[in-house]
């Protein structure tokens, strides 16, 4: 018995044959042959002398496929959002975290905080998310200090433990006043006459109108004048620090679009040292569109 075998890169161009060798009844043989580029026909024909056999195959012979493309990264909201925050310790930002895998998969979290922000924590550090239920929530908590205006950001990275892909959600954090606010039911209130008081320094009048029932409940629906809403003279309240060293005067000024709405000057005396704090409280008639 004996044995050929044959490989072609273009069966009408080229064609390189190689013999293998004589073998007996029942005997295999091994043969090495060399993909070349393109398509090739690879060939072997057996005979003896009781008959021969024949057969053939193609193969294509190339680069090696691309690698697959990276999984999706993960979708983390908020991202791009700006928060006005006054400054502060235990603030939280909490981040969804979308798996865009569509299969179960393993996740760690990290924070990074620059700027105003500080102190900057998160939790959970990894979790395990569910095809079922891709969305998770991570709690970032912070600190925040520096001047009104100033700005920071709070990043947080969820990472995809097989993959390695990660998606980021950004918030900045811009120093907002950081002044008392006094609501309005922990005023003070007088009463003034019948059905009028003075309360947050405002004159507030009160007439009650016929009752009514609806839903089988009797209801008074009544109408409140307001001096601060019929003339609005805003309050501007501020705790401020003396500062070192303690200076002849203290001027505190309320601007509203660049432009100066009230002022007012302490002697600094007023504040007895440096690093005392004194509550000022400014008020002028309010007849401009917002923007403090």
């Amino acid at each position: 018995m004996r044995g050929a075998m044959c490989i072609s890169t273009d069966t009408r161009v080229q064609r390189v044959q190689a013999y293998g060798p004589g073998c007996s009844d029942f005997q295999s043989g091994d043969f090495a042959i060399t993909i070349q580029q393109g398509d090739n026909l690879v060939w072997s024909s057996i005979s003896d002398n009781y008959g021969s056999y024949y057969d053939e195959a193609h193969y294509y012979g190339g680069s090696p496929p691309p690698p697959p493309p990276p999984p999706p990264p993960p979708t983390v909201t908020p991202n791009g959002q700006v928060s006005a925050i006054p400054p502060g310790n235990g603030y939280h930002q909490v981040f969804q975290v979308l798996s865009n895998l569509g299969d179960n998969g393993n996740y760690t979290t990290s924070v990074v905080c620059g700027g105003v922000v500080s102190g900057c924590s998160v939790n959970p550090t990894s979790y395990y998310s569910l095809a079922l239920v891709p969305k998770t929530n991570v709690d970032v908590s912070f600190n925040v200090s520096g001047l009104l205006n100033q700005t920071g950001t709070v990043t947080m990275r969820a990472t995809n433990v097989e993959s390695g892909v990660y998606g980021e959600g950004i918030v900045t954090v811009k120093i907002a006043p950081g002044g008392p606010i006094v609501e309005r039911g922990g005023c003070l209130t007088i009463a003034a006459g019948a059905n009028a008081a003075y309360e947050c320094g405002d004159v507030r009048l009160v007439h009650p109108l016929p009752s009514v029932r609806t839903l089988n409940k009797s209801r008074v629906p009544v109408l409140v004048y307001n001096t601060q809403h019929a003339r609005p003279y805003p309050l501007f309240q501020a705790d401020i620090t003396a500062p070192s060293p303690l200076p002849q005067t203290i001027r505190t000024i309320v601007r509203i679009g660049g432009v100066v709405r009230a002022q007012r000057d302490l002697p600094g005396t007023t504040w007895g040292s440096s690093g005392r704090v004194r509550r000022v409280v400014l008020g002028f008639r309010f007849a401009t569109a917002t923007g403090v």
